[in-house]
């Protein structure tokens, strides 16, 4: 009876770890058939026979299981390693004294070269829609946020004015630049202040000044490129919030009595104001990231705080009812009076319709002939029902949801409901085609060995500029020559094209490593690391909604802020007691 218990206490605590696993291996299964899928062969998803796939998937598990709970203890010898000793990371260490402007002056040289051989800036197609909105007579709408658009369109105002649209550009790239250094040093500071493993803080490090993705999303002037420096610091206000450090007497070491925590200070509550502000007016999906986790953060304040800390409770709670009340106010502010005022279109329609216009354009694929006339005549309402079989790419809705007949995607409601009644009643005669055509606009954010982007004329990297097609007014070249940048583009896209390497460069492996840390937090029963992972958690559900699947920049602010969510997953050393109430 003692090994049988033994053994189910052994399963209930590895429970997290085995679904988590069991979940891992079924995504490689979909990724492995869905990247597999080809337009000749009319984009069918050919599935291994069942026993086939049993095997496969059980065999995936073992050893997904097996990688996880060997990580998992290696996580678990974090925890109970002594203080860093290493003397530029002991408290009296060059590093430990500099570890923001190190890391700020070692990130911003590792940049410097894309920003020069791509000088002044790469414009994408995004980046000149953006500066439309204010400078030509572009309708206003905010597809792309109007604050955004301002910002852009002044930048570019600016440095035509000043000299030439190039240094418009270059203002912009600089700007945004500086945002992401700055809140990357800012990362490795806490991480080193909160006294994580020193192989963290170096391999934090070097992970933002070395990796080509940086480099080359910061000389690109759009608005993801700003969304991954400001989505970087909300998190790391999160993480100042539930582990507030105490300062501590230069050259203490060793083990140190516990204390009580003292109430973070105002300056980390200002800088979740400010960065959930900029969140929610730099991406449109900005709100459903800062909405949900302010609103946990003020839960767990009034729950969690103890009675003897009623001060230290009345300062977090009012803290956080502040900052709702800003980023609601804002919001309802720009979305109820400002836009309306101007007549900016906000409606997003055509993004929120992505899924169901994909299974619709998948059924009369694959299943033309099933369709009735009341159907064919709901659909045909909205969308070009003869296109919609030519128009289907699994991994992109755009050419789908660009189809509207309504070039804003306006939708009386009898036509929305006539749609949804036939999309309804076709999914209930095929349900596998609705489930199919999902997974294959969604697989690529969880297989990581197959890179989506160039298969759908649509690079990882926005090494070009684009003007002539939607603002023939702008003047922007490239300094340098050609044969230079086609020479640095060649080499930093050659990886991607490589097996096991290009999973670098794959959206999944950040979001894999993500999941990992939120499986290892659950496993441990810690609930501050949880908090912490909530806007990576809304982040990811809002990109899966939308159109593009796999596009690594999408999903560069959740590599961004992973550092901090694996920092707070280790936890705190033993022999500290609290490690994170304590500083330099």
């Amino acid at each position: 009876m003692g090994k049988a218990q033994r053994l189910f206490d052994s399963f209930k605590n590895e429970g997290w770890t085995l679904l988590f696993s069991l979940f891992f291996a079924l995504t490689q299964l979909v990724g492995y058939v869905c990247s597999r899928a080809t337009e000749e062969g009319n984009w069918e998803l050919h599935w291994p026979p069942a026993w086939k796939m049993v095997l496969g998937v059980l065999a995936a598990w073992v050893a997904i299981f097996a990688i996880m709970r060997l990580l998992f203890w290696w996580f678990d010898r974090q925890g109970l390693r002594e203080p860093n000793s290493w003397k530029p990371f002991a408290p009296e260490g060059f590093f430990r004294r500099h570890c923001f402007i190190i890391p700020a002056v070692v990130i911003a040289l590792c940049w410097l070269p894309y920003l020069l051989v791509y000088l002044p800036g790469s414009l994408p197609w995004d980046g000149v829609r953006s500066m439309n909105q204010f400078i030509t007579d572009a309708p206003l709408e905010n597809h792309h946020p109007v604050v955004m658009n301002l910002l852009y369109a002044g930048s570019m105002v600016l440095g035509r004015t000043l000299y030439s649209d190039n240094l418009g550009v270059l203002i912009i790239v600089l700007f945004q630049s500086a945002v992401c250094i700055v809140a990357f040093a800012l990362s490795v500071r806490q991480l080193t202040r909160m006294d994580s493993p020193r192989w963290l803080v170096v391999l934090t490090l070097v992970f933002f000044a070395l990796h080509p993705m940086w480099g080359a999303s910061a000389q690109v002037a759009f608005k993801d490129t700003l969304f991954n420096g400001v989505f970087c610091c909300f998190v790391l206000a999160v993480v100042c919030l539930l582990y507030p450090l105490r300062k501590r007497p230069l050259g203490a070491a060793g083990p140190t009595r516990r204390v009580r925590p003292k109430s973070p200070e105002w300056s980390a509550w200002a800088l979740l104001t400010v960065a959930a502000l900029a969140l929610c007016f730099t991406r449109n999906n900005g709100i459903y990231i800062a909405l949900p986790t302010l609103l946990v953060l003020l839960a767990y304040h009034l729950i969690t705080s103890k009675p003897h800390l009623r001060a230290a409770r009345r300062f977090n709670c009012t803290w956080a009812v502040v900052v709702l009340a800003a980023v609601l106010g804002a919001h309802t502010l720009a979305y109820q009076v400002i836009y309306p005022h101007y007549d900016i279109k906000t409606d997003e329609i055509k993004e929120m319709m992505s899924v169901p216009f994909q299974q619709t354009a998948r059924y009369l694929l694959e299943h033309p002939d099933d369709v009735t006339p009341e159907e064919r005549e709901a659909i045909e309402a909205i969308l070009p029902y003869e296109q919609l079989p030519d128009l289907y790419l699994p991994d992109l809705s755009d050419p789908v949801k660009e189809s509207m007949h309504d070039e804003f995607g306006a939708m009386t409601d009898q036509e929305k409901s006539d749609y949804f009644a036939a999309w309804f009643s076709m999914g209930l005669r095929h349900p596998v085609t609705y489930i199919e055509a999902t997974l294959a606009n969604i697989y690529a954010y969880f297989y990581p060995w197959h890179i989506v982007g160039p298969d759908i004329a649509r690079p990882v990297f926005s090494f070009y500029i684009l003007q002539d097609q939607i603002n023939q007014s702008f003047d922007v070249h490239y300094v340098n020559s050609k044969e230079l940048r086609d020479s640095v583009t060649s080499a930093i896209n050659v990886p991607i094209k490589m097996p096991i390497v290009c999973a670098l460069y794959s959206p999944a492996t950040f979001i894999l490593l993500a999941l990992t840390c939120v499986c290892y937090a659950l496993r441990k029963r810690r609930g501050l690391p949880l908090i912490v992972a909530i806007p990576f958690a809304m982040l990811l559900i809002t990109t899966l909604a939308g159109p593009l699947n796999g596009h690594l920049r999408y999903i560069l602010p959740i590599a961004a802020a992973l550092p901090l969510l694996v920092g707070v997953c280790i936890g705190p050393v033993k022999e500290r007691g609290t490690a994170h109430d304590f500083e330099q």
